[in-house]
């Protein structure tokens, strides 16, 4: 896959994000498939890409969103390093490499958007990690695994990082 195809895509997904996947949210809670391209990346590319990857499609979710600038580039700039950690030096595809990353990568980004953006005196740290980010952690894990066994994730395991 070519770089502006992969911008394309990713540009794409970020507006998915941002408009129609509130229609697939449950309670309130909504996957995060931005999260499931960057991983995809991270893992082909190593950590120099999923930082690159995680930071710009974080800035461009940052300056669409209402919330602090910052936080979604510092969250997915995190998450592409330790995926790309994870993946470094691996050759191939690996489906357990990919879920394990998908879960890793999902939670510090839910507990890191937790600490700045939900207020603390509405419960406890464990309730809002129970009930707010594990919740959209198995939903993003869900979507992801869906995702990697359709025939249009076929081509994913074969390409390059970039």
């Amino acid at each position: 896959m070519n770089l502006l195809k992969s911008i394309g895509i990713g540009v794409l997904l970020v507006v998915l994000q941002i408009s129609i996947l509130n229609l697939l949210a449950i309670r309130g809670i909504k996957p995060d498939i931005v999260l499931i391209f960057l991983i995809i990346h991270a893992l082909a590319g190593g950590p120099l890409v999923g930082v690159i990857w995680g930071f710009l499609l974080g800035l461009i979710l940052d300056s669409a969103g209402s919330g602090m600038i910052g936080v979604g580039s510092l969250t997915y700039a995190l998450a592409g390093f330790i995926v790309g950690q994870m993946g470094a030096g691996k050759l191939g595809f690996s489906l357990q490499r990919y879920l394990i990353s998908l879960f890793v990568a999902s939670l510090i980004g839910n507990v890191i958007f937790l600490y700045f953006y939900q207020p603390w005196e509405n419960g406890s740290f464990w309730e809002l990690l129970f009930f707010k980010a594990l919740p959209v952690v198995f939903y993003t894990w869900t979507l992801g695994l869906i995702w990697i066994l359709t025939p249009f994730a076929a081509k994913t395991s074969d390409r390059s990082a970039v």
